[in-house]
Formats: structure tokens, C-alpha cells, sequence
């Protein structure tokens, strides 16, 4: 069977761009994060609960765009690169702020067919647990 674009000579987009999974994934990598993220009963001025998903909702049409956008020019990795790479700087806004570790703790890694296709570390990297205690005693409120 012939489709509409191979009629006009384009490729069948699967021909073009290959088949599979395509995933963006971003690790807030710190030892609260998802207390923070999913406890109501926190309050912060600057950001706070939901600091991930609240961006993913806003800018998910956006997103997909990107991706749709790049599919057949720059394939669809560099579409999702570019989502996950915005969404990691949303949440760097919408995080709270109290300290700057967990806005700045994003992992951001694409998946193409289950292999990594893109991966970028966080600006700041996983406290242990002595070193959050540590913090808490000098600057109470973390």
C-alpha cells in the first residue's frame, strides 16, 4: 500500500525516523526532593509543592511541538532534548529556594529505544545526609 506522502515522494516517516520509544527523564537527585515535591503541608513563597509537574502541565503542548517540530529535520531526539532541557530550567524557578540545592539537582537524561541518547548531569550534585544535617544546624528551615 502507497501512502499519501510516498506518492509525493517523501519517505514513510517510520523509514525516515526509525521506530521505538522516545522518553524524557529528569531526576531531581537530592535525598528530599520528592518529600518536597509531593508534601501539601509545606509552604514557600518562592515555589514549592509540585515544582516538576506544575511546568510539565504548563508547557506540555510546547513540548510536543518541539518534538513534532523536529521529528523529520532533526530527528526526535533533538526535540526532546530541547523539552527536557526546558523543563529542567523551569523547575529550577518553581523549586523552592530556600537553599538552592534542590532547584539546581536536575538529572536530565532522553531514552531513545531504551538507550541513553542524551544525558546532562545536575549543577549541583547529591548532599549526603551528613552534609543536609550539617546545613540544617547552620541554617535552620531546609
Amino acid at each position: 500500500m502507497v501512502d499519501r506522502f510516498t506518492k509525493t515522494g517523501w519517505k514513510r516517516v517510520d523509514e525516515q525516523v526509525g521506530r521505538g520509544t522516545l522518553r524524557g527523564h529528569i531526576l531531581v537527585d537530592q535525598l528530599y526532593a520528592e518529600d518536597q515535591h509531593n508534601n501539601p503541608t509545606y509552604k514557600h513563597d518562592d515555589g514549592g509543592m509540585q515544582y516538576l509537574t506544575r511546568p510539565l502541565v504548563s508547557n506540555a503542548q510546547t513540548y510536543m511541538s518541539w518534538v513534532a517540530g523536529a521529528l523529520l529535520h532533526a530527528g526526535p531526539v533533538a526535540g526532546m532534548r530541547r523539552a527536557v532541557d526546558h523543563l529542567n530550567d523551569s523547575m529550577q524557578r518553581t523549586a523552592p529556594h530556600e537553599h538552592g540545592y534542590l532547584a539546581r539537582s536536575g538529572r536530565v537524561t532522553v531514552y531513545d529505544n531504551g538507550r541513553i541518547a542524551y544525558r546532562k548531569g545536575p549543577a549541583q550534585r547529591r548532599l549526603s545526609k551528613a552534609e543536609l544535617n550539617a546545613i540544617v544546624k547552620r541554617e535552620p528551615g531546609l
